[in-house]
Parts: structure tokens; C-alpha cells; sequence
């Protein structure tokens, strides 16, 4: 709670905004080896967890496909035990992989019960079910993330396409493709692949803006998470920055300085040693060999899990398992203390990834201000006790919310990078794990010709360890004037462990090379070549590629350098025309400036920065009256042509690609038809069982007779059979058609049913507005303003309501004695009809009444125009008692607002068409039933006509025309005594 509290006081506070209102939901996934963590940002919705089905905050990664059919989350989870073979779980170590690598076989010895082979065509891992069918690991995440893509979705309720996804920080180059090939399968658009320990880091630091200064603070994030662990020194600071204006200016900055980790050390290994030894125990009491048992395996391991959990509180547990094995229950007895011993080199391996994560980042453990833990494997108190001893703390920061951080942070992220938001910058600043590389044969010197010289093999250290990224590198190979190849691999990491090094394989391994060196170097042949330059680039997904490769050429040219007064008088010209034309024009041979990033001379393995000197010429100090020639140097880039071959797993055969999309498709298809399906099914069983019971309900015995009853029920009957034993195969076209048959059925009584429940409510809302008719006619009837109404106005409404309660008095006695059993003779839509014309005739009278003003008589009118004619000249339009009305009284004079009536004419067409002066009682069946549609809306609009306050507002206006005419009749009394004592007046302006 104290977590989204803070989320919501720094979005309110920092000033998360809208770019557009328009703006678009993004999201982001934790993709973590047990369990998904999904969260959002919307317009309103600053930054959220997604619920899933279950209401819960977090979804176990598991996916099951039987029969074609696929169920995700914690339905999968129960269909392992009964099929644990397509139950598929912990699988995301296998992405990239063939059933040679060291994770592969490691994921067979921990779960026997899948069958892994290599695909013919792509090469990699994929599972092989007893059906024949194959699914890759990458098939399976792409529907787990299409999965929480739909959850994400309707959570928000609109689309979302954009993501950023958090993985941990280990992972490959090959590794970092596969989880982009399945989001592209998904139909996601990968803003980010954020590591996992920044996406905390982030979380952590968003909140603590203010305490950042331009000093490093160092912090250390400590995840032990399900089948990894990761130790990560971060540091924060606030530091310079240009922004994309070019202009510099404070910016707080994330910088991970050093990562150590543990692909296999997590609470799964713990999770295995337990049910090694209930394994073990359950042999040594009956003699059967549950390791055997697929099912058994699975039941245990879920057991071993729980267990674990209880004993981080609890010293000692009895562990059970109902109907292990042939029937067998399994129960033992485990403490604390037994765990501990059968885990202690798992413990003991705790320290070394602190150690190798202080390496990294080259500062002391005491520079380190405060420890914090993530991850559920920090819940077990030996797993604290063990981090206290290595980082020499008495106690471990826990203010982070270790299910939920990753996934926090990351979608604060996928907020900064979405086009639809604007949050306060942290910028972010990540680092290398593995050592990037480039190998090749030295190129030919000029003055070398031994073919020792030119065959040795040169290895430059592109990428180096703990080299903070996004970053670019412009490695130079100086010597080369041909065509040549040179490769690219992981290499240097002699500070893992000897297992950490073989989970790296090939990951990363290709050629590159390069066509259209020896062209280039002879077409510039009069020029000083300046070598091939390859430009290289790992972006913030971490993912490496190469940009572009040229070959550059420098030559000198002589240009004239004004004199000093002329560039002052070029500069007054320019600060009057406006600016130069600094436009230049580019081709695959024009000079251009290079590109930015660290350049690397492959020839001595040094970095050098940019050369900035752009001639050898210097202009003469003072003031110069002549032209100057300066010699500068240009220099001229040829463009080359690439070719990567890659030699490890990360291209997906198109083949493989086509194959992989029409799967996905079939099987969406198909869970959509199963949905459909079940949603048909599900309603017409509960409309079955529902009218069964309501059949023999008083409300429904009278509203029907005994013999209609029985035909209603033998459908009901036959259609509760048909459902237990032929529906499981039926489409839901099948079951909505048999759904329509028993509502035919059932329509008569339903109809009864409903007319009978609503007719009084409605009968009493016709009653209040009658009434409401009636005082309002009496009011209209009695003011003593007068004008206001024709007498056709007040005439229809006094025809309508004299015919409203003659047909009320003749038709509800008949109802009110007429069985329930037998067709209504009136229904509920007629008595909201009845109401509807009241309500619109009585609105209309109101409404004219608060803008309109009586009329005057034409005689009084042309009396009136005749005496001022006579006694006095009209300068203008004169008010009367103060309203916006012209002096001479006429009809055609404006309120302030104006408001357009109908005509009589037009009034009683509206009736006419409306059906309101007729009784509808008369009408028939199928002019009602299409009424029956529309009864909902006008009972509705019934209900909320406010008769009350209309009555009020009436009066008051009458009272007010009242009470102003009374003022204008005493006021103009004197005027009209003292005009007919005098024939001469004066009049008044």
C-alpha cells in the first residue's frame, strides 16, 4: 500500500502528463522464470499492476496444450499433474539452445517428463508431445506474452501494441533475440528489453530524486529470484547532460556500475533438494520409486515449494501428498534445520556473487550505503543470514516491493519512451556483462611482405566489461586495401565460473565481411587512405549489430579564407538577410563529419578520439585586408557493402518463421471458438436450471396455467438431458439455436411475468404525472398574466388529459379483473407512452412560459402607435419596464434568449405521428412487439421526468407575471389620469 501510494504522490507531484488525450495505453511484462508480473499506463491510470482471471497480481509462466487446446496461468498448473507432458513451465532457459547445451540437459535432469529434441531445420530445442506435434520455446512464450497482452488489454480497457520487457541481465545476444522474436509473433512492439535489476533500480530511484546530488551514491540490489540470482552495485548522481537541443543541464542518472550472478542458484534448486528427499522417504516407506512418476514428480515438487515456505517461518512441518502414487498417500516429517543441511553449498555460493559483483564495478564493499533484497529466495532466513555475513551488515534494506518493483519500473520506463507520456528523466545508463570481441587476419603493410605478417590472427576487444551501453564504436582496420572478413564473439570472460562460461557457448557468433574494399582503394587511388572504418552499436536492448562499414580517404584542397573586414561585412549582411546557407549535399562520396563514438585502431588495439582538425592552414592573427590560400584537408567516405553470416542460433529459418505464425494462428482461432463455445453453453445452462426452478414460483403458477407449465417444462427437461449427455461436442451456433427454441417456449409467461411486475410501478408514475397535468392546467387556466397560451394550447392538453383519465378509468378496472393466466390487455410500453405525452405537452407550456410575455391585443396596439404618433416622434426602440422588448409591442420582438416553438400544426403532425391522441391498448401484436424493443428507454425516461420541479418553476413564473403585471397597471394608473386631464404633452426621451 505504501508503494502505490508513493507511485501516485510522484506522478501527481513530478508531473506525470498527457501528451494528447488520445494518447495510447503501454505496458510492461516481468519476465521472470515462474511467474509474469503485468503493468500498465493510461491516460488516468498512471502506473498500475494488471489483475489477471483471478484477481491475482502475478501469473505463474505456464502454458498446457491438450486436444489443441491451450490453458495459461494457474489453470495450466492443474492439468500437470493429470498431463504433466504438455504442461509446459520454467522454459525460458532454453530459448536459443540445442538439446547439446549445458541449460538444456540440466532442464531434462530436472524435469524427466519432457521429451526435447532438436528441430531439423532451425536447429534448436523444441518439445515433442505424444501427439507427434513439436513446440519451440519461443512458440510458447510468444502465446504466454500474447496471453498477457489480453489481460493487459482488458484491464485497460483499450489496445495496447507497445512494451517494455524486463529480463534479467544475463542473458545473451541469442537469448535477447528469441524473447524479440516471440513479442513480434505477439503482436508486441519492444520499446525496451530491460534488464531486470535496472527496472528496480529505476523504481528505487524515481522516488528519491531529491536526495541525489553530484555525489555517487552507491547502492546494492540483491535478487534471488527462482532459478537465478543477481547482485547489482548501482550507482546515483546528478550529472550534465545535452539534451536534443544541444543545450546542457542537470539530469539525475542511473549508472549500473557492476553485476555478479548465478544462472542456476534460486529457490527452484532448493525447491529440487526437497523433493530429492521426499522422493527418498516416500521409497523407503512403501518401496515404490516416485522419481519413476511424472505425475508423482510434479505433486512433489508443488509440495516441496510449500514446505519451503512454511519452514522460513516455522522451525519443523509435516509434509503430505494425498494419493501420491497407485492410490499411496506420502506424509514426513522436515525441520529447518534438515533443509539447511541438504542446501548448504547452495548457501555456500552466495557470497562469491557479491564478491564478483564488487569486481565489476571496482569499489569496496564499504562505499556501499545500503543493501536491499528482491525476490522470494531472500525470504529464507538462512539466505539472509548468509548476506549479512558477506556484505558485513546488521541488517538488509526491504523497502522495495519485491514481487512488484521490476515490473513498476519498467513501465515507468515504457511510459518515458512512449510518444503518449512525459515523466521526469532518470536517464539510464546500463552495462556490458560479456566482453565483445572482433577477430581477423592482419592486412597487408607497405612495408611488409611476409605472409607471416599478413596471415596472423589479431583480436581486438571491441565491447569490454562494464562498458556502460547505449554506446557506439568505430573500430579502424588501417591496413586492409581489399576485401576481407573478420568475426565477432563472446570471449574474455575468464572471471566466471568454469559452468558460467559453458552456459555461454556460441551465443554470439558470426562473420562479417566486407565487399567493396578493393574498388574503393583503387578508385581513390590519389588520395591518402585513411582505412575502413566499421561502426558498431549495442542500443538499450543490449542487442549488438553493425551499423555501417566505409572506407575513408583523406586529400588536401586549397581554399581562398576572406580577409577580416570582408567576413565582418558578410556577417552585417547575414544579421540583416537573415542566415547563411549552410545546406550541404551528401552522397556515398561526399565529405561528411564522422560519425560520433569511440574509434578503435585495429591495428594497435588503442582508442583514439575523433580527429577535429579540419586543414592545415591557420588564419594570421589580427586583421588581414588580403585573401589567404589555406590548404584543408577533406576527406572523401565510400560506402561498403556487408555480408553477416551468423554461425549461431539466432536466425529463425523462414520456413521455421511461416510454420511457427500458421500454429499460432490455428490455435487462436481455436481458443476463440472454445470461448465462444463455453460463454454459449454457460448461458444456456443457467437458463435452463433457472427457469426449472422459477416454474414453481407463486409470480409464475398465477401468471400460467398447469398444462402450459408442463409443455414448458418437458422442453426445459429434454434440454437439461441433451446437456449432460450430447452437448460437450456442440458448437455454440448449436446451443444459441437451442437457447432461441426454449425462450420461444417460455415467452408467453415471461411476458405475463414482466407485465404483472411492472404495471403497478408504471400505473403509479401515470397517476403523479396526471396529477402534475392537472395543476398545471389549473394554473394556466387561473393566472391573472394571461396571453401567455392560445386556447388551442390549453385546449389539447385539457382534451389530453380528460382522455388520459377516461382511458385509465375504463382499462385498469378491466385489467384489475381479468385473470393473471390470459394475455394482458393493456401493456407496460402503452401506460409509458401515455406518460411521454403528458410529460412533453406540460414541458412545452413551461417552457414557453419562462421566455415568453402575454400577448397584446392588435387594437391595443394600434392604439397605442396611433397616440405616440400623435403626441410625441419615436427616436429609438424604447424597453419596457426593463425587458429587451421594442417599444411598439409587436410579436416579432426577441428575448435575450432565443427559443423556436412549433406551430399547432406542426405539434399535432408530431402526435399524430407519434401515436399519442389514439389508444394503444387497440393496437396489435406485432405493432407491439416491435414497441417492446423501445420499452426499456421510455420506461426509463418515465422514471426521470422531475414532475416536482417542474410544478415549482411554473408557479414561480406565473406568480412572477403576475406580479409584474400588477407593477406596470399601478404604475401606468397616474400616466393615464393626468393624459386625460391635458391635450398637450411633452414628450419624454
Amino acid at each position: 500500500m505504501e508503494s502505490r501510494t508513493r507511485v501516485w504522490l510522484f506522478l501527481f507531484c513530478f508531473g506525470l502528463a498527457w501528451r494528447s488525450s488520445a494518447a495510447l495505453a503501454t505496458m510492461s511484462i516481468d519476465l521472470s522464470s515462474e511467474y509474469l508480473k503485468i503493468a500498465i499506463v493510461k491516460p488516468g491510470v498512471p502506473m498500475e499492476i494488471v489483475l489477471n482471471t483471478e484477481s491475482h497480481r502475478k501469473t505463474p509462466l505456464a502454458v498446457a496444450i491438450r486436444n489443441g487446446e491451450r490453458t495459461f496461468g494457474d489453470a495450466a498448473l492443474g492439468t500437470c499433474v493429470r498431463s504433466p507432458k504438455s504442461c509446459f513451465v520454467f522454459f525460458l532457459d532454453l530459448l536459443g539452445k540445442n538439446t547439446s547445451h549445458p541449460l538444456v540437459k540440466l532442464y531434462q535432469e530436472r524435469f524427466p517428463q519432457y521429451d526435447l529434441v532438436d528441430d531439423p531445420v532451425s536447429g534448436r530445442a523444441v518439445f515433442k508431445l505424444d501427439d507427434g506435434t513439436f513446440f519451440a520455446p519461443e512458440e510458447l512464450l510468444a502465446m504466454i506474452l500474447k496471453y498477457a497482452r489480453g489481460l493487459a488489454e482488458k484491464y485497460a480497457e483499450q489496445p495496447i501494441s507497445d512494451a517494455v520487457i524486463a529480463i534479467p541481465p544475463f542473458y545473451t545476444q541469442i537469448e535477447r533475440i528469441s524473447i524479440n522474436y516471440a513479442a513480434k509473433m505477439a503482436g508486441l512492439t519492444v520499446l525496451q528489453l530491460l534488464n531486470d535489476n535496472t527496472a528496480a533500480a529505476l523504481n528505487y530511484g524515481v522516488f528519491r530524486r531529491k536526495e541525489m546530488n553530484a555525489t555517487m551514491q552507491y547502492i546494492m540490489l540483491y535478487d534471488m529470484g527462482s532459478t537465478s540470482t543477481t547482485a547489482t552495485i548501482i550507482g546515483y548522481h546528478v550529472t550534465k547532460l545535452k539534451d536534443t537541443d544541444g543545450k546542457s543541464a542537470e539530469t539525475a542518472q542511473l549508472v549500473i556500475k557492476g553485476v555478479g550472478y548465478d544462472r542456476t542458484l534460486g529457490g527452484l534448486e532448493i525447491d529440487l533438494r526437497l523433493r530429492k528427499f521426499f522422493v527418498e522417504k516416500f521409497q523407503e516407506k512403501t518401496k515404490k520409486n516416485a522419481a519413476k512418476n511424472p505425475g508423482a514428480l510434479v505433486k512433489l515438487l508443488k509440495e516441496a515449494a510449500r514446505v519451503k515456505r512454511v519452514l522460513s517461518a516455522n522451525n519443523e512441518h509435516q509434509a503430505q501428498v494425498e494419493g501420491l502414487m497407485d492410490d499411496v498417500d506420502f506424509s514426513t516429517k522436515i525441520t529447518r534445520a534438515e533443509l539447511e543441511s541438504m542446501c548448504s553449498d547452495v548457501f555456500a555460493r552466495i557470497p562469491a556473487i557479491i564478491e564478483q559483483a564488487l569486481m565489476s564495478a571496482n569499489i569496496g564493499g564499504d562505499e556501499i550505503q545500503q543493501v536491499i533484497v528482491l525476490g522470494g529466495g531472500t525470504r529464507i532466513p538462512k539466505v539472509q543470514e548468509e548476506l549479512l555475513k558477506a556484505v558485513r551488515r546488521k541488517e538488509l534494506g526491504k523497502n522495495l516491493n519485491s514481487d512488484e518493483a521490476i515490473a513498476l519500473g519498467a513501465v515507468y520506463q515504457a511510459a518515458h519512451l512512449s510518444k503518449g507520456f512525459r515523466v521526469m528523466t532518470l536517464d539510464l545508463v546500463d552495462t556490458t556483462i560479456f566482453p565483445i570481441v572482433v577477430e581477423f587476419e592482419r592486412g597487408s603493410s607497405s612495408n611488409s611482405d611476409s605472409d607471416e605478417a599478413t596471415n596472423k590472427l589479431v583480436k581486438r576487444v571491441l565491447f569490454a566489461r562494464s562498458n556502460g551501453y547505449p554506446l557506439r564504436k568505430v573500430l579502424t582496420f588501417p591496413k586492409h586495401t581489399t576485401d576481407f572478413e573478420f568475426s565477432v564473439r563472446y570471449a574474455d570472460y575468464d572471471f566466471l565460473s568454469a559452468a558460467e562460461q559453458s552456459y555461454i557457448g556460441n551465443s554470439l557468433q558470426f562473420k562479417i565481411g566486407l565487399q567493396g574494399v578493393t574498388d574503393a582503394f583503387a578508385k581513390h587511388a590519389d588520395k591518402r587512405p585513411k582505412g575502413v572504418k566499421t561502426h558498431f552499436r549495442v542500443d538499450q536492448s543490449g542487442l549488438f549489430f553493425l551499423e555501417q562499414a566505409e572506407a575513408s580517404f583523406e586529400y588536401e584542397k586549397e581554399e581562398e579564407v576572406p580577409s577580416t573586414i570582408e567576413k565582418l561585412g558578410q556577417s552585417i549582411s547575414n544579421f540583416f538577410s537573415g542566415s547563411p546557407d549552410n545546406s550541404t549535399t551528401t552522397s556515398e562520396n561526399a565529405t561528411q563529419p564522422e560519425a560520433p563514438g569511440q574509434e578503435i585502431n585495429a591495428a594497435t588495439g588503442v582508442e583514439a578520439k575523433e580527429n577535429a582538425t579540419t586543414g592545415n592552414g591557420t588564419e594570421p592573427a589580427g586583421k588581414v585586408f588580403s585573401v589567404t590560400l589555406v590548404n584543408k584537408t577533406m576527406t572523401v567516405k565510400e560506402k561498403l557493402k556487408d555480408t553477416i553470416t551468423r554461425l549461431d542460433l539466432a536466425v529463425y529459418p523462414e520456413k521455421t518463421r511461416d510454420e511457427s505464425k500458421k500454429r499460432l494462428r490455428e490455435m487462436d482461432e481455436k481458443d476463440q471458438e472454445k470461448q465462444e463455445r463455453e460463454k454459449a453453453r454457460n448461458i444456456l445452462e443457467t437458463y435452463v436450471f433457472d427457469i426449472q426452478d422459477k416454474l414453481y414460483q407463486p409470480t409464475y403458477e398465477k401468471a400460467s396455467t398447469e398444462e402450459e407449465r408442463e409443455v414448458v417444462l418437458k422442453s426445459f427437461r429434454e434440454a437439461s438431458e441433451w446437456l449432460e449427455e450430447e452437448a460437450a461436442i456442440q458448437t455454440a451456433a448449436i446451443y444459441k439455436k437451442k437457447l432461441r427454441g426454449l425462450e420461444d417456449a417460455m415467452k408467453d409467461i415471461a411476458d405475463r411475468v414482466s407485465e404483472a411486475e411492472k404495471r403497478p410501478r408504471v400505473l403509479a408514475d401515470l397517476d403523479k404525472h396526471l396529477n402534475t397535468s392537472r395543476t398545471f392546467l389549473e394554473l394556466a387556466k387561473n393566472a391573472s398574466s394571461g396571453g401567455i397560451f392560445s386556447d388551442t394550447e390549453t385546449g389539447v392538453l385539457e382534451k389530453l388529459v380528460a382522455d388520459t383519465e377516461e382511458w385509465i378509468e375504463t382499462n385498469v378496472k378491466l385489467q384489475e379483473a381479468a385473470p393473471a393466466n390470459v394475455a394482458p390487455l393493456f401493456r407496460v410500453l402503452d401506460v409509458v407512452e401515455k406518460i411521454r405525452a403528458l410529460d412533453r405537452e406540460v414541458k412545452y407550456m413551461i417552457n414557453k412560459a419562462k421566455i415568453g410575455k402575454p400577448k397584446v391585443k392588435p387594437e391595443t396596439v394600434k392604439k397605442e402607435k396611433k397616440k405616440k404618433a400623435d403626441n410625441f416622434t419615436v427616436i429609438g426602440d424604447e424597453p419596457v419596464d426593463g425587458e429587451s422588448t421594442p417599444a411598439n409591442g409587436t410579436e416579432e420582438s426577441k428575448p435575450e434568449q432565443e427559443y423556436t416553438f412549433k406551430t399547432d400544426e406542426e405539434l399535432a403532425q408530431e402526435k399524430s405521428a407519434g401515436g399519442q391522441d389514439g389508444d394503444s391498448s387497440d393496437k396489435t401484436d406485432e405493432g407491439t412487439s416491435e414497441k417492446d424493443a423501445e420499452a426499456p428507454q421510455l420506461e426509463k425516461e418515465a422514471e426521470e421526468v422531475p414532475v416536482d420541479k417542474d410544478m415549482e418553476e411554473a408557479a414561480r413564473i406565473f406568480a412572477d407575471l403576475d406580479a409584474k403585471k400588477a407593477a406596470r397597471d399601478q404604475k401606468s394608473k397616474p400616466k393615464r389620469e393626468k393624459e386625460s386631464r391635458s391635450t398637450t404633452h411633452s414628450p419624454e426621451l
